[in-house]
């Protein structure tokens, strides 16, 4: 039998409003954050991280010509 671990998980919100200035607006990014505990940090409007993450990385992104916010989630390896 071969044994496989999860590495990574992405989320795909749907279309949500465009944002003024960051991505960092979003609702859903600041819940997700207050509810884990972690900063947000944003080197770029579209672009997002949780930190300080130790399981791993928690990246969200915004695509300003789908409309989509996704969520990726990568754990480190044991």
């Amino acid at each position: 039998m071969v044994e496989a671990r999860l590495t990574s998980v992405l989320i795909l919100f749907d279309a949500i409003r465009s944002f003024n200035a960051s991505i960092t607006e979003s609702k859903i990014v600041r819940s997700i954050a207050k509810a884990s505990g972690l900063a947000v940090v944003s080197a770029h409007p579209t672009e997002a991280r949780l930190e300080p993450c130790s399981w791993g990385v928690a990246e969200f992104r915004y695509d300003p010509r789908q409309g989509d916010l996704s969520l990726e989630v990568r754990f480190r390896g044991e």
